[in-house]
């Protein structure tokens, strides 16, 4: 649990902080996935986790003890494909095939999984599938197959609606497996997709407000099957299940600018991989997280930070002897926190959570303004709430200290003024 201490010298201010930063210890929750898909996100109200279920699409939102506040169905007595959630620090989108619809559904919720409500279908000349999602900037951007073709669309909130056409992304290639990230740093808003052609794996930028890229080469033979990507401002970072038995994922680097290959690198054996989920922190730095059998992180649940090269910087999340590979590890950041799900052998079905608590961000556009009652002047402060949920959702979350000078004399000592909530 973190705690923020503002800091007030008449219009200036600090936020300092007590607090280790870590790994959580591992929490158990009674989320039942088994071997079905599941999907995180994590914003101010909690961590939101959808499951698919067999004839149902259920929704889970947990606070970051593991503890499970409520459960919703989304959709029930029917068979949905490709469930994805993303979202903001206030809202979350689900997008979805239902039954064989050839259209896109999305549901939204805007107080924190409570209540949900639909947006306008996403229509279609056929049948959907691989379909994932991630927002950015006011965009709901959307990935997708229809046959062989990856398309690409995105919903604006504040118009509101869908692009009147959907953007070929494969153009005449045939191609599968499609993944889609976003690099939202600063002004930019870049989309990222990586896919499948034969035995190639391609990628391709869209700037939001502008146009596609051509069409690169990952690899131009030789590959796997697409099972995740990354990127940051320089490179994309491409991931491949290769092997006999698609038993070895393999990372992929090209430099966005000329694209430049890197190489390849990060080989982990014996992972029966099923997909490869990243996140970007407030910080900047792309994350994702797999079971592990690189030398020092063996038989683990590892998180990795792309620096650059074709080596990953390896952080241990969790280890246990007898663990056995795990399929799909899934995670999601919130500000510099990182949150990660997964299903192994001793949970019984259950997802198991731990979430690396960081230093939490300062109180953005904290300001001073003088607030009069009666005769009497007050110090009114104001600031953006915090958008990490052990900040927001807990009571007396922020500490406020004072101290006086008189006239310009000299400065009191600090003393603790009052709390303040999260929220």
């Amino acid at each position: 649990m973190k705690k923020i201490i503002v800091l007030i010298i008449l219009l200036l201010s600090e936020a300092s902080l007590a607090q280790s930063v870590g790994w959580t210890d591992l929490m158990e929750t009674n989320i039942t996935v088994g071997n079905n898909d599941y999907d995180i996100f994590t914003n101010r109200y909690g961590n939101h986790i959808i499951v698919k279920e067999t004839s149902a699409l259920k929704y889970y939102k947990m606070d970051v003890e593991g503890n499970i506040e409520s459960s919703t169905d989304l959709e029930t007595s029917t068979t949905v494909v490709s469930p994805s959630i993303s979202g903001d620090a206030t809202s979350l989108y689900v997008v979805y095939r239902k039954g064989t619809e050839d259209k896109i559904r999305t549901q939204y919720s805007n107080n924190g999984g409570v209540s949900w409500s639909y947006i306008s279908d996403l229509n279609l000349s056929g049948t959907p599938s691989s379909i994932e999602c991630v927002f950015s900037k006011n965009k709901l951007h959307v990935t997708f197959i229809v046959g062989t073709t990856v398309y690409f669309n995105f919903y604006d909130i504040n118009i509101p609606g869908w692009l009147t056409q959907s953007i070929s992304v494969s153009e005449t290639f045939s191609a599968s497996n499609t993944r889609i990230c976003v690099w939202n740093a600063g002004s930019n808003n870049l989309v990222y997709f990586t896919f499948n052609v034969g035995s190639s794996m391609k990628w391709r930028k869209y700037v939001v407000g502008g146009s596609m890229s051509l069409i690169n080469n990952i690899i131009a033979s030789g590959g796997g099957p697409n099972i995740g990507t990354g990127v940051d401002d320089t490179y994309i970072y491409s991931f491949q299940n290769q092997g006999p038995n698609n038993n070895i994922f393999t990372m992929y680097v090209r430099r966005i600018e000329d694209n430049w290959y890197l190489g390849s690198g990060n080989f982990n054996n014996n992972t029966n991989v099923g997909n490869i989920f990243s996140t970007i922190t407030a910080s900047n730095i792309p994350y994702t997280a797999a079971w592990s059998t690189v030398s020092g992180y063996e038989n683990s649940i590892v998180r990795m930070g792309f620096n650059g090269s074709t080596s990953l910087v390896y952080d241990l999340i969790y280890s246990e002897t007898g663990l056995e590979p795990v399929h799909i590890v899934n995670l999601s950041s919130v500000a510099n926190d990182v949150h990660v799900v997964w299903q192994d052998n001793f949970s019984d079905g259950n997802l198991r959570y731990k979430y690396y608590d960081d230093i939490p961000l300062v109180p953005e556009n904290l300001d001073v303004e003088i607030y009069t009652s009666g005769n009497n002047n007050y110090p009114k402060l104001k600031w953006d709430l915090n958008i990490e949920p052990d900040v927001y959702l807990y009571e007396n979350s922020i500490d406020i200290y004072r101290r006086i000078s008189i006239r310009g004399g000299p400065w009191s000592s600090w003393a603790h003024l009052d709390y303040a909530d999260g929220n």
